[in-house]
């Protein structure tokens, strides 16, 4: 009976052991890498750019500075601009874990194209980007109001492109190819 009693004993320190260390695996688990990185800019008037950075709260730049290429930026785009956070999670770049910031204002300056995240949120991205490289890969998506951000909220006048004849240079989009009285138009 005493034989019996040690095998009990023996198999309940197993199980307990078992079970502390199935515990303690669950709790040292590493967290799931971030898959891309995901800015909530809406309602800030947040302006499409070719090279957009990403701000801390004293306006340095925590993400942008890269050497990317310029045919890359135009090709790819630094950033993928979307409308909702629906867009963003359907979006190529998004991936199955994307870290969500909400942006907390537009950083100063002619066009507003640069979001400020809170100093804690920066260190958090800088942190987690280390883990999943996302923002080394461009697997960064802006979400902007669709009625709010771009051209058409500028308060500014945009630039003439008119040439001196009265036409209007075709190399810029978006502005009315009326080539009627420019020498382009003329059939030279």
């Amino acid at each position: 009976e005493a034989t019996n009693m040690r095998w009990i004993v023996v198999i309940c320190i197993a199980i307990l052991c078992t079970a502390a260390v199935a515990s303690y695996a669950q709790e040292t688990k590493p967290e799931k890498a971030y898959t891309s990185l995901v800015i909530d800019a809406k309602r800030l008037d947040l302006e499409r750019s070719i090279s957009p950075k990403i701000c801390k709260e004293d306006e340095s730049v925590v993400w942008g500075d890269s050497e990317v290429t310029t045919d890359y930026a135009i090709e790819h785009g630094v950033v993928a601009y979307v409308h909702s956070l629906d867009d963003a999670e359907k979006s190529s770049r998004c991936g199955a874990n994307p870290l969500i910031i909400k942006a907390i204002k537009c950083a100063d300056g002619i066009i507003k194209s640069n979001p400020i995240v809170s100093d804690s949120d920066a260190e958090l991205l800088l942190s987690e980007n280390k883990k999943g490289k996302y923002m080394d890969e461009y697997k960064v998506i802006f979400v902007v109001d669709l009625h709010r951000s771009g051209r058409a909220r500028r308060s500014r006048p945009e630039p003439d492109f008119r040439l001196r004849n009265g036409g209007v240079c075709p190399t810029f989009p978006g502005m009315v190819k009326s080539l009627r009285n420019s020498k382009w138009g003329q059939g030279d």
